[in-house]
């Protein structure tokens, strides 16, 4: 066994308390699932072991195949416009203009708010009663009464607040990678007389491209597994149209109290997030790689 030098001890003493507690608050956990997965359990009642019969069972569930579409229709929307308006923002913010700081305290706001009274406000915004967003289209004559209980215009809604919650997180990475833009790259393309069009597809997206990447890899994982937003907004409805996999999965968990089949969706859900997270991974390390970091 090697012994470690003096100097590589300290970064393992400071990052081993951070490896315990994430060990204990999310391996073990997950791995209690997988076996819970394998089992009929409720509470008050001892487990038995089903097999796969839990798979089986919410693979035939058509209510589980429409929350596994709805679940990749929300990631898709909710990511492209998370990006398109992150990236514009970063683009906008890079240029100097007066009150530039305050308006970046301004674009990070929504973190600063509890999510649930963040969605709450909306709601209430919206509210066919007192909504102040409804007294406002009244005057266009539209009315917000049925927004939440029609399928897709409540998809939708769930969709706009979550990116006006989550994009200044792409924004602001965006943003510092495209302040470390060198500038002389930028002069050399002005005096070879490239366009704005050339300079942001040649310059300024080759530069950033690892940032996007990581970028777009947290936004995806988080978003595959978004649950506040529809739950305070609709609680899965109306009539399932807002039912995507983590809302399946509280609703066979605690309101059927089907812990095991919850378990199942848990699993699932897991594997479907490595699946769709990998590539992004792969071109991550790749660029690593590229750039000469062992």
């Amino acid at each position: 066994m090697v012994l470690l030098k003096k100097e590589e001890r300290l970064p393992i003493l400071l990052v081993t308390p951070v490896v315990l507690i994430l060990t204990g608050v999310l391996f073990l956990p997950s791995i209690w699932s997988i076996f819970l997965s394998f089992e009929h359990y409720t509470f008050g009642y001892p487990p038995e072991f089903v097999g796969i019969s839990n798979y089986i069972e919410i693979l035939a569930d058509t209510k589980f195949l429409s929350a596994i579409f709805l679940n990749f229709a929300f990631v898709i929307l909710d990511v492209m416009l998370e990006f398109l308006l992150g990236l514009g923002t970063a683009l906008l913010l890079s240029r100097r203009f007066p009150l530039q700081k305050i308006w970046v305290a301004l674009i990070i706001a929504p973190f600063a708010v509890s999510p649930v009274v963040s969605i709450v406000a909306w709601k209430n915004l919206i509210s066919p009663q007192f909504g102040l967003i409804t007294y406002l289209l009244s005057f266009l004559n539209i009315s917000t009464e049925k927004l939440l209980m029609d399928p897709v215009t409540a998809f939708i809604i769930c969709i706009i607040i979550n990116v006006w919650r989550e994009f200044p997180f792409t924004a602001m990475i965006l943003y510092a990678a495209i302040t470390t833009i060198p500038p002389d790259r930028i002069e050399a393309a002005l005096i070879d007389g490239a366009s704005k069009f050339q300079r942001f597809r040649y310059i300024t997206i080759p530069s950033i491209w690892t940032s996007i990447v990581v970028a777009l890899t947290f936004r995806t994982i988080f978003a595959f597994r978004t649950f506040d937003v529809i739950w305070i907004l609709t609680q899965g409805g109306p009539l399932g149209g807002t039912t995507i996999l983590s809302v399946y999965l509280y609703l066979q968990s605690f309101k059927f109290l089907r812990l095991g089949v919850g378990a199942s969706v848990g699993v699932i859900m897991l594997l479907l997030t490595f699946l769709i997270s990998a590539p992004y991974l792969r071109t991550l390390y790749k660029q690593i790689m590229a750039r000469g970091y062992k």
